[in-house]
């Protein structure tokens, strides 16, 4: 009785231990996918800004455009299109978007 009581509480340690690695590893992974999409937005928006310093409605419209095709890039299942895309238009995502 006392043997299989103990291995119940281990049982339910182990699951609880698992349980808050995995909480830390989601929260991990979260966090940095969220700085390098914020830098990866800072860096769009900025390249708005450098081409059209004094036009707010164009900024926006590159900024739209080429965040739509960053979405649109994360989804590209084939990795050597992608590869070559990435080569070929590093900092230009509506380009990449149409290799």
């Amino acid at each position: 009785m006392i043997k299989k009581l103990i291995a119940e509480y281990i049982q339910k340690n182990m699951e609880l231990s698992l349980r808050k690695i995995i909480l830390c590893f989601c929260i991990v992974f979260f966090t940095v996918n969220l700085a390098f999409s914020l830098s990866v937005e800072t860096e769009i928006l900025n390249l708005a800004k450098k081409e059209y310093p004094t036009d707010y409605s164009m900024q926006q419209y590159i900024y739209k455009k080429q965040m739509d095709a960053y979405r649109y890039m994360l989804s590209v299942a084939d990795q050597e299109v992608k590869s070559i895309a990435l080569k070929e238009y590093p900092n230009d995502y509506s380009m990449q978007k149409y290799i």
